[in-house]
């Protein structure tokens, strides 16, 4: 449990209460999740769940989630470095950008 501005944190309820928003597709909420999974923040930290969630997100228009995966694929420390898949998240989050 940690405090933030004097209010008690759960981070495995709030790990929960995302799980079941992005289940239910919510888009802002996959970000969300793989970011948990990603960090470990109230869930055993998962790359794979995380490259899973960022993915679910980026094709439904998230850039952050586009960006997050260009970064892995490009920087290839937590997974195997892919340029061909750094370019192609890179094309999606510029795509997602130039409808916004």
């Amino acid at each position: 449990n940690g405090e933030a501005f004097g209010v008690e944190t759960d981070q495995t309820k709030a790990f929960d209460m995302c799980e079941q928003a992005a289940l239910s597709k919510h888009t802002l909420a996959r970000h969300h999740l793989a970011c948990m999974y990603a960090e470990g923040v109230g869930v055993e930290k998962d790359i794979k769940k995380a490259i899973w969630w960022f993915k679910k997100a980026a094709k439904k228009g998230h850039h952050e989630a586009a960006q997050e995966l260009h970064r892995l694929y490009s920087e290839g420390t937590e997974i195997p470095r892919s340029q061909k898949k750094a370019k192609h998240w890179k094309q999606v989050m510029q795509s997602i950008l130039a409808e916004e």
